[in-house]
């Protein structure tokens, strides 16, 4: 086949991709290739022939400091397509898994999932792989080659769909807990209140127990009157449970002074959170703080002013 048909094949394959899908491809190329470089081959191991290739940064992993950023760059190769289309493979339909295999990619769909959407599909391959920079191989097989329906590209893309609402889900809960942190430590109560469900509950200590978020708000308003702190919060685990709920654990490293007082507190443990979606956004329904230390220690010297 020549370039022009093939490069018209991939071409067609990204034009037959769901409307939704397109508007979300951005800062990507998709190039055609003879075959893969040596180093593109990477670790790939000896008999499997790589198809194709994604290279650049994922949806899942761009940041709001994402920009200024040369494009993801997905290379389809077209002489190994169409060696493991001789045995009577379609051509057309191979180019079609390929390409849409590395846009998987590009969405941030893993090499472990789809082998495993694959693998319920097609069952295991025989050798031929299409690879993301990662190293980790996904089977496909002749098998799939041979099966490839619209319905089973639908499919995928549903998969990835669902892959990618829950990390889009997963980044919103982030923040919404990163607000909590930032508004506690500058007493923005009003927009505190934002970041909690109408029903929440939150236990801060063996004798601190609260149900609904205005009881919440006004311990927290009391709690934080004097003391002016920087909560540090990481190590996200964050886990999408249902449609609208998810929990979550967080470390905790807090330092707190009190300057009238001339006392600080230094304090370490986790939270387990628990969220809701509520009105299309999601909030903290149940918060729990378990301290693994707390330190508390004169600090007179070191708040005092510079002569």
């Amino acid at each position: 086949m020549d370039r022009d048909r093939f490069e018209e094949l991939v071409a067609e394959a990204i034009d037959g991709l769901p409307q939704e899908f397109l508007d979300k491809l951005e800062n990507v190329d998709v190039v055609v290739a003879d075959y893969p470089t040596r180093a593109q081959l990477g670790r790939l191991g000896r008999g499997s022939t790589l198809l194709g290739l994604y290279e650049g940064v994922p949806h899942t992993r761009r940041s709001r400091g994402y920009n200024l950023v040369t494009p993801d760059r997905i290379t389809i190769f077209q002489k190994p397509i169409e060696a493991v289309c001789r045995g009577g493979g379609d051509i057309t339909a191979e180019v079609q898994r390929v390409v849409l295999h590395e846009i998987a990619h590009h969405f941030g769909l893993s090499d472990a999932q789809l082998r495993k959407i694959e693998a319920r599909k097609y069952g295991r391959g025989r050798g031929v792989r299409a690879r993301a920079p990662s190293g980790k191989d996904t089977d496909s097989g002749r098998e799939a080659v041979n099966a490839m329906k619209q319905g089973d590209i639908e499919a995928r893309l549903q998969a990835v769909e669902r892959y990618c609402q829950e990390s889009r889900d997963i980044e919103a809960i982030k923040r919404v807990k990163h607000k909590y942190w930032r508004c506690l430590d500058l007493k923005l109560m009003d927009e505190l209140a934002e970041c909690f469900s109408r029903n929440a509950v939150a236990d801060y200590g063996p004798r601190i127990k609260l149900q609904g978020r205005d009881a919440i708000l006004a311990f927290l308003r009391e709690a934080m009157g004097r003391l002016s702190g920087v909560h540090h919060g990481h190590n996200a685990e964050i886990e999408i449970t249902g449609p609208s709920t998810a929990r979550g654990t967080w470390a905790l490293y807090n330092y707190m002074v009190d300057r009238e007082a001339g006392r600080a507190v230094r304090v370490g443990g986790f939270y387990y959170d628990e969220y809701v979606r509520e009105d299309g956004d999601w909030k903290i329904s149940s918060t729990r703080e378990v301290n693994v230390f707390r330190e508390i220690f004169d600090a007179r010297q070191s708040l005092k002013q510079p002569e």
